[in-house]
C-alpha cells in the first residue's frame, strides 16, 4: 500500500505532451552542454561523477528543448546501504534520484519525472525514494516534491555545503 500518491502513473499522453523526452544512456550526455553548467559550480566533484563508469552506463531521462539542449534531466540508482547523514539512516533498499533539474518551469515535466520515480520505486520493490538537495529559499523543488509526500528526514554534511535529505516512504 502506498501513502500520499497523486497519481500513480505516467500516462501515455502525459508523456507525448513532453515531446522530445528520451530514455538515455548517461554517456551519450553532451556534458559541454549548458545545462550542466549548475552542477560544475555547485558540486564541485561533479565532473568526476559524472563520468565514472557506473554514472556513464546508467539510464537518465532527458527532456531536449527545441534547440537540442537539454531541458530537464532524470537519473535513478537502486541502493541497498546507510545514508551517511545526521541522522544516520539505516541500511535498506532505495531508489536514490541521483540527478533531478528542470530548467523552465510550467510545463510540469518536474511532476511527471516524480511520478515516473514511484512507477520506478514500486515495479523495483523499494521501500522509500530519496534524494539529497541545498536547499535554497523560495525553493521550487521543495514544493514540488513536498507536494508529492517527500519530507526533511536528515542533512549531510559535504564539503563545502549542508544538503538536505528528502525521503518519501511507502507502507
Amino acid at each position: 500500500m502506498l501513502s500520499k500518491i497523486r497519481s500513480p502513473s505516467v500516462s501515455e499522453r502525459s508523456l507525448a505532451l513532453l515531446g522530445p523526452l528520451r530514455k538515455e544512456l548517461v554517456k551519450t550526455l553532451d556534458f559541454d552542454d549548458p545545462f550542466f553548467n549548475y552542477f560544475k559550480e555547485k558540486y564541485p566533484g561533479f565532473k568526476k561523477w559524472f563520468y565514472s563508469d557506473k554514472v556513464q552506463n546508467r539510464e537518465c531521462w532527458v527532456h531536449y528543448e527545441k534547440d537540442n539542449k537539454i531541458g530537464a534531466l532524470l537519473i535513478l540508482k537502486i541502493e541497498d546501504e546507510e545514508i551517511e547523514s545526521i541522522p544516520q539512516l539505516p541500511k535498506k533498499k532505495r531508489l536514490k534520484i541521483c540527478t533531478f533539474k528542470v530548467k523552465s518551469v510550467g510545463n510540469r515535466i518536474g511532476e511527471l519525472f516524480i511520478k515516473y520515480a514511484v512507477k520506478f520505486a514500486i515495479n523495483e520493490d523499494v521501500s522509500e525514494i530519496y534524494l539529497t538537495h541545498f536547499t535554497e529559499e523560495n525553493d521550487r523543488l521543495v514544493e514540488l516534491i513536498s507536494e508529492y509526500g517527500f519530507r526533511k528526514v536528515a542533512i549531510r554534511r559535504g564539503e563545502q555545503d549542508i544538503e538536505d535529505v528528502f525521503v518519501k516512504e511507502f507502507l
